[in-house]
């Protein structure tokens, strides 16, 4: 049995490979076939996406993403390797949740393996660190991380920017405590906007939206999805803007932007 380092760095591995595939087949770099073996560790096992992801996840991102292998915990799904076909880049996408101790040092160990995969192929550790996502769209299926990312920002966005806004506004807080609710509030916003447009090219949403059948999902989520960037920069300036105003005046704001807001 592989040790759970080795797991890791078989995962870490489809960088490696694809980076290779990309430099050997520049007229069709993506083919539909595993880049890497299974591998089984102690309640830690990696496999290759199978043929079918590999050929509906392009598809149904508007050939923007390929997936490559994935990171089981025990029975969980943690992690995934995917390579962003219209940067020509790995990213890594793996879950917020910790779940079991096992299950964060597994998680350790993919993210650092990742990195030095990376740097391997001629990437900084900082445009490393910049191609890992949080996201729960990890089983294998066309699911990825940008319209994950949308279904859970229209659905909890706006109600975490408003009850911030009200946590600020409560009786006898410190000072120090209304600025981290709000700054804390702000850097929600601020992920959510970067994993919505991070290495996602223009136009790439409506063109993939205009593949889908409308039994499949409706065209208002493309309408959905320009509405939500706007909605979330908005919330961001104005969030980034009462954090330079003293405490009576950021209060008077966000009481008044709370009335805007039931209109």
């Amino acid at each position: 049995m592989a040790t759970n380092q080795h797991v890791a760095d078989r995962l870490a591995k489809t960088v490696i490979e694809m980076h290779n595939i990309t430099k050997d087949r520049l007229d069709h770099p993506l083919l539909p076939v595993p880049v890497i073996r299974d591998l089984k560790g102690s309640h830690f096992q990696v496999l290759h996406s199978g043929i079918q992801s590999m050929q509906s996840m392009p598809s149904a991102t508007a050939n923007l993403f390929f997936p490559m292998g994935i990171a089981i915990s025990y029975r969980t799904y943690i992690a995934r390797t995917v390579w962003n076909i219209k940067y020509n880049k790995p990213e890594l996408w793996i879950t917020p949740q910790r779940y079991s101790n096992t299950t964060a040092r597994h998680k350790s160990l993919i993210t650092g393996a990742f990195n030095r995969a990376c740097m391997e192929i001629g990437m900084t550790y900082d445009e490393a660190r910049a191609s890992t996502y949080e996201t729960l769209a990890l089983n294998d299926n066309i699911d990825d991380r940008v319209m994950n990312e949308l279904e859970r920002a229209m659905m909890t966005n706006g109600f975490n920017y408003e009850q911030s806004l009200k946590d600020a506004l409560r009786h006898g807080i410190h000072g120090k405590t209304r600025a981290k609710i709000i700054a804390d509030a702000h850097t929600r916003l601020s992920n959510s906007f970067d994993k919505l447009t991070r290495d996602i090219p223009i136009g790439n949403m409506k063109e993939r939206f205009n593949r889908l059948q409308p039994t499949t999902i409706s065209a208002s989520y493309s309408v959905n999805y320009d509405k939500t960037l706007h909605e979330t920069l908005a919330r961001m300036d104005f969030l980034s803007h009462i954090q330079t105003l003293p405490l009576d005046q950021m209060r008077v704001m966000i009481r008044a932007q709370l009335e805007l807001d039931k209109e």
